[in-house]
């Protein structure tokens, strides 16, 4: 569910979302290559030297910012920033028992 209204408040576009999206489904695809190519015996490119190690270690942190960290980031700012938080009240109480 693409909720533009809220983006929109923090300045990202329902094409730049689109965008995010597309790049994750890609950068899914291939990190799930990527590890399977390992637990398989025969990885995708030789990570043992450079630069095929540093491509393997950015798609394993890249992967991990951009799926992880970033949502995350955006979750706070809907939390702090643009939930309304005058709307919702929360309220605690505690109820007696056994007072007879």
């Amino acid at each position: 569910l693409i909720e533009t209204d809220k983006l929109r408040d923090i300045g990202i576009s329902k094409k730049k979302l689109t965008l995010y999206n597309t790049f994750i489904i890609l950068a899914g695809a291939l990190y799930t290559l990527f590890v399977w190519s390992f637990i398989l015996g025969t990885p995708l490119w030789d990570t043992t030297e450079n630069p095929g190690k540093a491509v393997g270690i950015f798609a394993m942190y890249g992967f991990d910012a951009v799926v992880v960290l970033l949502p995350a980031v955006f979750a706070a700012i809907e939390a702090y920033v643009t939930f309304p938080h005058e709307k919702f009240t929360i309220e605690f109480s505690v109820a007696e028992i056994g007072t007879d």
